[in-house]
This record gives C-alpha cells, structure tokens and sequence, in this order.
C-alpha cells in the first residue's frame, strides 16, 4: 500500500484546489490515505466536491471518502460518501479538516476533485475569555438564518470560553431538530466539553480518543465527559469542573428550526444554584458553600451520594447539613459517607449546607425529583454522564405494595452502563412478586425485558447497546430484602469490562 498520507497547510491563502485522485484512467487500488488540511486560527473550512465518481457499495463500504471535524481519525465524523452523487458543501467547525479515501482491491472509478475554501468563522469569535474584573458572563446564539428567524442547515459552529473559575452554562432557549429511533443526535446537536485535556482538543483529535480507553479520569472506567443535546427540551443547568468549557454547534440539512440561546458564566464557589428533576452536584474546594436544589411544585427530592470526604475527622470543623425550605434540618453528615447514603426528603427544596474548615473536601451525590403520588425516591428521570440511586428508603425494609420505575439517559454518543454495588432482594420464594427489570424500547418504541433479577440473584453489571434504559423495582408486603444501590454511565459503545465485573452479569 503506498504512503501517500500529507499534511496541507494554505498559509494564507483562500483557496486550495485538490486532485490527486481525480484520474480520467480511475484511481489507484488499495489506497487508504490521510490528509489534514489546515487554514488559519481564526478560519474555518468550506469543502466542495466535483466530478465525483467513486465506487457505490452498500454503506460505503468498499471504496468511499470521509471526512472528519478535526486534525485525526478520531475526531468527530462529517460524513461518509461513495457513488455518483455529488456531496453537498460541507463545513469544520475549526481550522483543521481530515479527509481520508480508501479504496479496495476490486473496482475503480475516476475519482473526484475538492475544493478546499478559508472562510470567515460564521459564528464569531471562537476563544472567550471571561473574567470575574471584566467579562464576567457571555450570551452565545446559534446563527440564525435571517434576523430574528431559524438557523440555516449546514453550519458547523465551535466555541472556546475560558475564565478565571469554574464556570456554568444556562439554556435560555432550545430548540433543534431532535434525535433519531434510537435516541442519538446524529444530525443537528450541541455539545458541550468540560475537558483538562486541552492540548488535545486543541489538535482536534476528538473526543474519543481524548476520553475512552485507558486515560487518567478519576472513576477510571474512560466515562466520557461531554453532553449532546438536541430536540426541543431545554436542558438542566451545565456545571463545569474546569476553567475551561467547548461548545460545539452543527446542522445538517434536514429542516430550520429556532436554534439555541444559552448563557456561560463564572460560577461561585460559595453558592450554587440546581433546578430540574434531576442532575449530579459534584465539587471539590476548601470554601464553605451552600447549594441550592429546586424541583417543581408536586415533587420531591432525594439525594444519593457517591462521595463525600473530608479532610478531617472533626464533626464540628467539617460536615454537610442538609435543610428544608423552613430551615428544618433534615441531614447532618460528617467524615466519610458509604456509597449509596441517601436522603429521602418530602421537600421539593433542598439547601445543603457545605462546611469545610478551610480543608479540601470533594462531594458527588446525584439528585432525583419524584412525583408526590408516588412517594419520595420512587421513579424519576435521569440524563447525566454518570450517577447513582437505589430503592426508596434503602437500606431499611419498607414492606408495601409499589412499582416504580427510573428512566437512566446518557449522551447519545454513548450507551448506558450500570453497575450493581448492592443487590439484596432477600428470598427467592418471592421472585414472582418482588424483582428488578431492566428493559429498552425497540424501534417501534415497545418495552423489551433484556434482564429481571430477584432474591438471591448477585448482578455485577449491565451494558446496554443504548443511550437509554428504563429499571422497573416491583415489591409487595412479603418482600425481606434491604434492597438495591445502582451507579450509571455513560461509555462508548466497545468500553471493555473492568474484569472485577466479569465473575457476573
């Protein structure tokens, strides 16, 4: 197979015209070729195909060219294509394009010619920088087609925004077009990237290469740490855990919609502020801190720590107290919690009150909202990257006759993963009344039972070829179990299991 890899930069200039692989006596066989085409900085890529002729197969299969949003083979797809049908005008987000063609040992065709054009960044400036003594927040809209109106098909927009803290992003407004059967945005999405990984995201490698596999993230199973968003449902309030946050914004050409206006602004590290039905509080700092959790009226809240430590032992010096909106306390904890610790309150406010005596103390705990008829921590809806929940009132036997069930979303770039850190369900001479179900919808939308376990039963883990599941916990009086504590996230499609996991499934 010949090198035929290249790297080509314009160095100013506007326009680049590429046609080694358009050949009137057809292109070569066996090629698999790499360039990267780079403008400047402050430019973005317009890709335009002609005389395009390469071999049709069924998915591309055979011979095809592909195009990537960044500098390597990881980076975000664009497309794929192969036949004789002239691929629309394509953009990169950034100032870097990889393009790749690969042929196979059997038909050719003449091959094709792209036109590579340095274009003004259609969506401004791509690096802000925010700071608490002169920018201390920034409004970001998607660009809309005329004044006023949609945003137009085909934009590929990137943005970087730096600050002196940790920052937050707020929807304001949301809408575009909305996922596909299997609940991915594929076609028009945003995603937001939360990353100490800069120096690669700089490269535009991608974030697949940046966060699977064997990388240095603290849960250590390669969680990725980007969000996707798309339809119309305005998302819960962004927290980021650096300085440093990535927006990047596409359409594809499928309809116009309303687009997205969304606020990113320094966060205080003496308050912060959740909403919703559901989302994950996660921290690390040596400040005292109070944190504000609210759920519409008819909910209430629980909370499920996945970690909380101190720097001390000393209760008085360090602790979190947990208080409803009349300021009665409902929660005091101090030195170090057990995984699975849980509130379950009758409040759909919560204020919890972080005392750190000046030491470092990390907090990561996951918040639910549950209708008021069905009881605090039965049911609810989760989308986040990872989290944590277990049965209502867990550990203690609450004998009664309930069926709830937990909707667990992650980014749609990715499938769910569950992992069983405790499972009691007591006798199996109650399977037939008291289990746990785990089920997907298929493409008609119908529930499918893929695992039920009951007394006795010890799952490890759950993999899931979704971004969705739905845990169904069905118990009656005779139940004598102390119950379930179950962590979930989000990995890419091929993660491997950690191998403490595979004594069971």
């Amino acid at each position: 197979m010949p090198n035929c890899d290249e790297k080509i930069s314009l160095n100013g200039s506007s326009r680049y015209v590429y046609s080694k692989f358009n050949n009137a006596g057809g292109y070569q066989n066996d090629l698999d070729c790499q360039i990267v085409f780079r403008v400047n900085p402050d430019q973005q890529i317009s890709v335009e195909f002609s005389n395009f002729h390469v071999q049709d197969s069924d998915g591309c299969r055979s011979d095809y060219v592909e195009l990537r949003d960044g500098g390597g083979t990881f980076a975000d797809i664009i497309g794929r294509f192969c036949g004789q049908n002239q691929p629309p005008t394509l953009r990169s987000t950034r100032h870097t394009l990889y393009m790749r063609f690969v042929t196979d040992n059997e038909v050719t065709d003449t091959g094709f010619q792209v036109t590579i054009n340095a274009i003004p960044r259609l969506c401004g400036s791509s690096e802000i920088t925010l700071s608490a003594d002169g920018t201390p927040e920034v409004t970001i809209n998607s660009p809309a087609r005329t004044p006023g109106g949609n945003y137009p098909n085909g934009v590929s927009c990137f943005w970087k925004i730096k600050g002196d803290s940790l920052l937050r992003v707020q929807f304001i407004n949301f809408d575009l077009h909305g996922p596909n059967q299997n609940g991915s945005c594929v076609d028009d999405y945003l995603k937001i990237y939360n990353s100490e990984d800069a120096p690669l995201l700089e490269q535009g490698l991608g974030t697949d290469l940046v966060f699977n596999g064997q990388t240095s993230r603290q849960n250590g199973l390669g969680f990725a740490t980007e969000h996707v968003y798309c339809g119309n449902v305005k998302p819960d309030i962004y927290y980021g855990q650096s300085s440093e946050v990535y927006l990047k914004f596409r359409s594809k050409w499928l309809e116009q919609r309303g687009g997205f206006q969304l606020q990113v602004a320094l966060n205080s590290n003496r308050e912060r502020h959740y909403d919703g039905l559901q989302g994950r509080v996660h921290l690390s700092q040596s400040a005292d801190c109070n944190i504000i959790i609210r759920a519409p009226p008819n909910y209430t809240l629980s909370l499920y720590y996945t970690e909380l430590i101190f720097g001390t032992y000393d209760c008085e010096m360090e602790n979190l107290e947990v208080f409803d909106r009349t300021n009665r306390s409902l929660q005091r904890v101090c030195s170090f919690v057990d995984m699975g610790k849980s509130l379950f309150s009758n409040a759909n406010e919560l204020r919890l009150q972080m005392k750190t005596g000046s030491f470092l103390t990390s907090l990561d705990l996951t918040y639910l909202a549950s209708p008021v008829e069905k009881g605090p921590g039965c049911g609810g809806q989760f989308y986040n990257t990872e989290g944590i929940f277990s049965n209502p009132f867990y550990p203690n036997n609450v004998r009664n006759n309930s069926e709830c069930q937990w909707i667990v979303r992650v980014p749609s770039n990715n499938v769910v993963f569950l992992t069983f850190e405790v499972f009691n369900l007591g006798s199996k001479t109650t399977c037939h009344t008291d289990y746990l179900q785990i089920l997907e919808q298929d493409g008609t939308g119908e529930e499918r039972e893929m695992r039920r376990f009951c007394g006795e039963d010890n799952p490890k883990y759950y993999k899931s070829q979704r971004s969705q599941v739905l845990v169904r916990f069905h118990k009656t009086v005779n139940y004598d179990g102390i119950g379930w504590v179950i962590r979930f996230a989000g990995v890419y499609s091929d993660h491997q299991i950690p191998r403490y996991l595979l004594s069971g499934s």
